[in-house]
C-alpha cells in the first residue's frame, strides 16, 4: 500500500508539472490554505491542509493538496473544471486521494462541487463540498461509507 501511495503522489506531481508547461499561454499558479480542516474535529481531529494549483487554460486546472496531522497524512490530486472562468464562478473537480490513516495506506476517489470568488487580483475565496469514497473508514461511523466534507480555502494567486 505504501508503494501505491508513493506512485500516485509522484504521478500527481508529474501531471501538475506537465500541465504547467503543456500549453504556450501563460500559467497562473496559486497556493491555498484550507480554513475548515484545522478546526473541524470530524476531519480526523483537525488537519492542516495546503494546496498548490496550476492553470491549464482559462477553464481548467490541476490541484495538489497535502493535509497533515500527527498520525494522518492525506494527498489529493484533482483535475478542476470551471463553468464560467478561472477563479470566478462555479467549478467541478475529480481525482484521487491517498493517505495514511491509523497506520494503514488508503486509496480513494474524490469529487467536489464548489464556487470561487476573486476578492482581489491575487486573492481568491474558494468553497466546496467534497465527497471521498474508497478504502478509508469514515471518521464518524468507522465503516467504508462515502465521506462528505466542507472546504473553505483562502488562495493566493501569482
Amino acid at each position: 500500500m505504501i508503494k501505491r501511495a508513493v506512485v500516485l503522489t509522484a504521478l500527481s506531481f508529474f501531471l501538475i508539472l506537465i500541465g504547467s508547461t503543456a500549453w504556450a499561454e501563460g500559467r497562473q499558479h496559486s497556493l491555498g490554505v484550507d480554513l475548515v480542516r484545522p478546526i473541524d474535529e470530524d476531519q480526523y481531529g483537525g488537519m492542516v491542509g495546503v494546496s498548490y494549483q496550476v492553470s491549464l487554460e482559462s477553464h481548467s486546472a490541476f490541484v495538489g493538496t497535502l493535509a497533515r496531522r500527527s498520525g494522518y497524512t492525506v494527498f489529493e490530486g484533482l483535475y478542476k473544471v470551471y463553468i464560467d472562468s478561472y477563479f470566478d464562478g462555479p467549478f467541478a473537480a475529480g481525482g484521487l486521494v491517498t493517505g495514511r490513516y491509523d497506520g494503514e495506506s488508503e486509496l480513494g476517489l474524490i469529487g467536489a462541487l464548489g464556487y470561487e470568488l476573486s476578492i482581489d487580483q491575487n486573492i481568491v475565496l474558494s468553497g466546496s463540498v467534497e465527497c471521498t469514497w474508497g478504502s478509508m473508514d469514515h471518521p464518524s461511523t468507522s465503516h467504508r461509507n462515502p465521506i462528505f466534507r466542507p472546504s473553505l480555502s483562502l488562495i493566493f494567486a501569482f
